[in-house]
């Protein structure tokens, strides 16, 4: 990986670029993981997007990866990493400023979303710390090295042991969390709701922390202008619906973080992770259902 990272910081922006094209067009050709973007693509739109429409997705969406990933690597180096920020434009920050200010924790909903690891590293640089719910990558050093990279301006990865704990702490004292919740979780960390018109098992976390501390829910995502530039956008503050039953409130609360999800995947479907199997658990009893606990969890599932 070092090697990797050399090698693409290299040559200048422009072949960086060409670079990334270059790769994405080769990967499209040789089908990596295109079977599994095209039927992810297939029962998000359910036929709402002609062929031809959804082929421009497919090419759109491994060149965005290619770009996002000659990106990241561009931004270990720090005056690389300086250099990505400076070019990332912030909207709508003020109510999550301003909920900060009346000491308020606010939970920032998101997804594996155009480049989302520079989110978090934006926000810190501009506004101060962020803590990060995240699933440790497999190989060790290379999850340590990155979150040395997360760490240059004060983004706080929250540990597995705890996270829960921990997140309510930070929460509690008026702080910021940001958590990824477009993975599909295993039954006994997840609750059904409704994504692109399918039952999705999706984390509770979010939902979960916000009526356990009263922080506030904004959705963020960050969008490609071009090659190196972005704008990273926050929506309205989703209001936490609270009926007494836990169980509906979990469900209620995620179905709409999901709903932020979805509706930022629709304006942007270039953008997303669709080499993700999204749908990969399915509720018991429904066809093709495999074992429950068969499906890979990010790690942030909490039971309700």
């Amino acid at each position: 990986m070092r090697s990797l990272v050399f090698a693409l910081n290299a040559p200048g922006e422009g072949r960086a670029v060409a670079l990334a094209e270059a790769a994405a067009k080769a990967a499209v050709k040789l089908g990596i993981r295109l079977p599994v973007v095209r039927e992810n693509l297939a029962a998000a739109f359910h036929g709402e997007k002609t062929p031809e429409a959804e082929e421009s997705v497919v090419r759109s969406a491994y060149r965005q990866w290619a770009l996002t990933f000659v990106e990241w690597a561009r931004t270990w180096r720090r005056k690389g990493l300086d250099g990505a920020i400076d070019r990332v434009e912030i909207e709508g920050d003020r109510p999550l400023l301003d909920a900060l200010r009346q000491g308020r924790g606010v939970i920032a909903v998101t997804a594996h979303f155009g480049h989302f690891e520079l989110m978090p590293l934006t926000w810190a640089r501009a506004h101060g710390p962020i803590n990060l719910i995240v699933r440790p990558l497999d190989n060790r050093l290379l999850d340590q090295s990155l979150n040395r990279l997360r760490g240059r301006y004060g983004c706080r990865v929250l540990t597995r042991q705890g996270i829960v704990r921990n997140a309510i702490r930070h929460l509690r004292a008026g702080e910021m969390l940001g958590v990824l919740i477009d993975q599909n979780m295993i039954h006994r960390e997840g609750v059904f709701v409704d994504f692109f018109g399918k039952p999705a098992c999706t984390t509770p976390l979010s939902a979960a922390l916000a009526l356990r501390t009263g922080a506030a829910v904004f959705p963020g995502f960050i969008i490609r202008q071009a090659p190196f530039r972005h704008r990273l956008v926050f929506g309205r503050e989703i209001p936490t619906i609270r009926t007494g039953d836990l169980q509906t409130d979990l469900e209620a609360n995620t179905a709409r973080h999901t709903q932020a999800v979805e509706d930022a995947i629709r304006a942007h479907p270039d953008h997303w992770l669709w080499i993700h199997r999204r749908w990969r658990t399915r509720p018991v009893g429904a066809s093709g259902t495999g074992a429950p606990g068969a499906a890979r969890t990010d790690g942030s599932g909490v039971s309700p």
